[in-house]
């Protein structure tokens, strides 16, 4: 988002104000299952059960305001912000990844692979910026900004792979192999900047500028490999 704005007086006053703002909401919900069930599996080569997760949300926001005010006396004031939510599960809700062999006999002649991975990952870029500029031939001068930005990104999701109630058998020299992995990341940058000038040439002068930014990351997932009755 952005804005400009601008006033002139030759002799009285001038005020001139811009505000800008943007935001995004990203929300990635949704489960993945690879499974053998109540089966009898007999196969020459490798089993593989696998499950995978790459949900990725790539997501920027940002806004600039510009004011500019000339005058007797002038005023001028400019606030620019930004903000992103994003997610990846919810608390609530947690994106599930499983892989499962459940009341099942295999039998197979190269490894038996039961595997779980989690990669889900955020991008975030969040930027505000705002600038005011107000100048006096005679009278007071004040130039006001704020800029700010806020991102929230967070991912919740739960990585299993199980082996339960099941026979596995393998020719000599393979193994069973049950794995759980988690590669979630997030990757995130959020700034402010704000400037404020006042000129007066007979008056008082004020100028006020503040830069404000926040970001908040967070990720609970749950991993779990588990071989059982």
């Amino acid at each position: 988002g952005g804005a400009v704005s601008a006033a002139s007086g030759t002799e009285g006053s001038g005020a001139a104000g811009a505000g800008a703002g943007s935001g995004s909401v990203n929300q990635i919900i949704g489960d993945t299952t690879a499974a053998i069930h109540n089966s009898t599996v007999v196969v020459p080569g490798a089993v593989n059960v696998a499950a995978s997760d790459a949900s990725a949300i790539t997501a920027a926001a940002g806004a600039v305001a510009v004011s500019f005010a000339t005058g007797g006396s002038a005023k001028a004031g400019a606030v620019g912000g930004s903000f992103g939510v994003n997610n990846i599960g919810t608390d609530g809700n947690p994106n599930d990844v499983l892989a499962e062999i459940d009341g099942s006999t295999v039998t197979a002649g190269g490894n038996i692979t039961v595997a779980a991975d989690m990669l889900a990952t955020i991008l975030s870029v969040g930027i505000g910026a705002a600038g005011s500029l107000a100048g006096s031939t005679g009278g007071s001068a004040l130039a006001f900004t704020l800029a700010g930005s806020v991102g929230v990104n967070k991912i919740r999701n739960s990585a299993q792979a199980k082996v339960k109630g099941s026979t596995l058998a393998t020719t000599a020299g393979s193994s069973v192999i049950v794995t759980a992995d988690d590669g979630s990341r997030i990757k995130a940058a959020a700034g402010a900047a704000g400037f404020g000038i006042s000129l007066g040439e007979g008056g008082s002068s004020t100028a006020v500028a503040l830069g404000l930014s926040l970001t908040v990351n967070d990720i609970r997932n749950t991993t779990r490999a588990s071989v059982g009755d």
